[in-house]
């Protein structure tokens, strides 16, 4: 289970409408209000009105202010630790005021046993009526938030359904290549992607990285995902391929969001074409040699700014090679002290797996990461190796 950070259970008191976030005030104020009247029960009756008055306002604004504080924000901190001074202080100033003071026991003996009894009575009604108003804002506001977390409810799943067909596993023998790769989601939602494409002429194997998470980003990666499909149905050349998309995306998308992407693409030949947009290197084993390469072509982020160049690479390979295109997630996993994952240390979990079947090694690596930390992103990876 992910554990809550005070962060965000910051954000969530935040997000709540104004009328929610009344009524929880309102049951604060009720709950912690009961601490006057039971102050007066304990001191056996002693508070006058106004006093009891007072102490019943003062219990409750002190607890509202403390929530305000840790709900929404420390500029609250100076009201809570007003009213908690106020609170201490109450007793002394008491003892100066008549309307105020405290009533000495020799005046409390002075008056009739049903006195006593009346105000007693008294401060255990407001206590019994403070609770019960409580309770039912507690249960107003739980029936009214719960009605609004069903409709997102509804629309994460429905996300969600979105996400797992939009970026399924991918399992494909393709002429003399195998292709395997999955993306794994750090959230409900995920805006990472692997996704392969056939032609006649040629193939492309990509994983792209939308920034940020959630609904926003499995949004943005469903439509980067169309239009590279759609864009590819018109050209195969690469380079016009990523420029295309980058237009189309810069105009569809958030200002502060982007998309990290590798490409490869093969028509014929022992060439491989690949481009990278902002993304880690593509890891390429060779099998003649036994070396574990990396291919980087720097060029910028899809969709941060409106007319970059993109620049494309070529690779020779040979029967047996294979490329790893991965995204951050796996590298950007931190053991218990803080350490990072790390993207050498990747490097040395493929290279320890790479002649196992593709599924195997997918496993293998994904498991690696998750034994060395717990995911805090999105995690992909693809595989494509020549038979």
């Amino acid at each position: 289970m992910r554990i809550r950070q005070p962060w965000e259970l910051r954000r969530f008191w935040q997000s709540l409408p104004f009328r929610a976030y009344a009524m929880v005030l309102a049951s604060v104020f009720l709950l912690f209000s009961t601490m006057g009247f039971s102050n007066d029960v304990f001191s056996g009756g002693r508070y006058p009105t106004l006093h009891l008055t007072l102490a019943v306002l003062v219990s409750g604004l002190l607890a509202v202010a403390i929530f305000l504080t840790i709900t929404k924000s420390l500029k609250f901190l100076p009201l809570a630790l007003a009213f908690l001074i106020l609170s201490l202080a109450l007793p002394t100033v008491s003892s100066r005021f008549d309307a105020l003071r405290l009533l000495k026991p020799e005046e409390i003996a002075s008056g009739t046993p049903s006195d006593r009894q009346r105000r007693i009575t008294n401060d255990v009604a407001g206590i019994q009526l403070a609770v019960l108003a409580a309770y039912v804002f507690f249960i107003w506001f739980i029936a009214s938030e719960g009605r609004r977390y069903v409709r997102i409810y509804t629309e994460i799943a429905l996300a969600r359904s979105l996400h797992q067909v939009v970026a399924p596993p991918v399992n494909r023998r393709l002429g003399r290549f195998e292709i395997v790769g999955a993306s794994l989601p750090s959230n409900e939602v995920g805006g990472d992607l692997v996704d392969v494409v056939d032609t006649k002429d040629m193939w492309l194997a990509y994983v792209a990285d939308v920034s940020g998470h959630g609904v926003a980003s499995g949004t943005l990666m469903a439509m980067f995902k169309s239009a590279m499909r759609s864009r590819l149905m018109r050209t195969v050349d690469l380079q016009a391929l990523v420029t295309d998309v980058n237009r189309v995306i810069f105009d569809l998308k958030n200002p502060s969001m982007f998309i990290t992407c590798a490409c490869l693409t093969y028509s014929e030949g022992d060439v491989m074409e690949v481009v990278l947009a902002g993304h880690l290197p593509v890891l390429h084993y060779r099998q003649e040699t036994g070396s574990l390469e990396e291919l980087s072509v720097p060029n910028l982020p899809v969709g941060m700014f409106e007319q970059p160049t993109y620049e494309t690479g070529h690779v020779r390979f040979g029967s047996g090679d294979l490329f790893a295109l991965v995204t951050d997630g796996l590298t950007e996993v931190f053991d218990r002290r803080g350490n990072e994952f790390g993207f050498d240390r990747l490097k040395s979990v493929v290279a320890g797996h790479v002649h196992r079947p593709l599924p195997e090694l997918l496993d293998a690596v994904i498991a690696d990461v998750r034994r060395y930390g717990k995911q805090s992103d999105d995690q992909s990876l693809l595989l494509v190796r020549c038979l």
